[in-house]
């Protein structure tokens, strides 16, 4: 069998979701803890980010969070107005922990299929 057999065989997606626990910071009234849900990031995201911050990792690691992050949604109005911020990224930056910023940029990054970090992405992109 070839791969576009498969592919037209087998309806094949490309989001995918996964929830993970990132802190022990994150539990509800019981102790149980709470998973971050996050998704795939897109070709489009990355290079959307990518020219947005550059070399900057930390802010790109930011931006991924902001964009990949389902549950919770830091795209919400009303999350963002309860923390009295006006964007995805300032949210994330006020509610997490610069590690746990980079524990879910590294999840969503490999979820989409990378096993590298965030700089060789940027790398890749500035060559291709």
């Amino acid at each position: 069998m070839k791969i576009s057999d498969f592919l037209i065989n087998n309806n094949v997606g490309n989001v995918l979701e996964k929830d993970i626990i990132i802190s022990d910071r994150f539990k509800d009234e019981d102790g149980k803890f709470l998973p971050f849900k996050i998704r795939n990031i897109t070709a489009d995201e990355i290079d959307d980010i990518n020219r947005l911050v550059g070399d900057n990792k930390s802010l790109a690691d930011i931006h991924v969070v902001a964009n990949c992050c389902v549950e919770p949604n830091f795209k919400s109005v009303e999350l963002q107005n309860h923390y009295g911020v006006t964007s995805a990224s300032d949210l994330v930056k006020k509610v997490l922990l610069v590690g746990e910023v980079n524990t879910l940029s590294v999840e969503v990054l490999r979820l989409s299929g990378y096993g590298t970090p965030f700089d060789d992405l940027i790398e890749y992109a500035k060559k291709h």
